[in-house]
């Protein structure tokens, strides 16, 4: 894949661009190369993680908020004690 990038060198950029050149003793298209190589690293790195790779639900901070009898050690023991709870109602 190729694509045509014209950055003038008496613009910001360019300059920039001349400055790293000159630093580094490379092309100024090693240079592009670099920043945007740079530039998918860091949004790669940002991007929402794929949905097999997200954490799994838990109940544990869900345990510790429920005080009662039986709310606590499993899942199915919260559904217990909430549906104790609504049946009080």
């Amino acid at each position: 894949m190729a694509f045509d990038l014209h950055i003038p060198e008496n613009s910001p950029r360019g300059r920039v661009i001349q400055m790293i050149v000159a630093q580094r003793h490379i092309t100024p298209e090693q240079v592009l190369e670099q920043i945007v190589d740079d530039g998918l690293k860091a949004a790669l790195q940002s991007a929402t993680p794929v949905p097999d790779a997200m954490p799994r639900r838990s109940y544990a901070s869900f345990f510790g908020a429920v005080k009662g009898p039986g709310a606590h050690g499993s899942p199915e023991a919260v559904d217990r004690y909430i549906e104790e709870m609504r049946n009080e109602w």
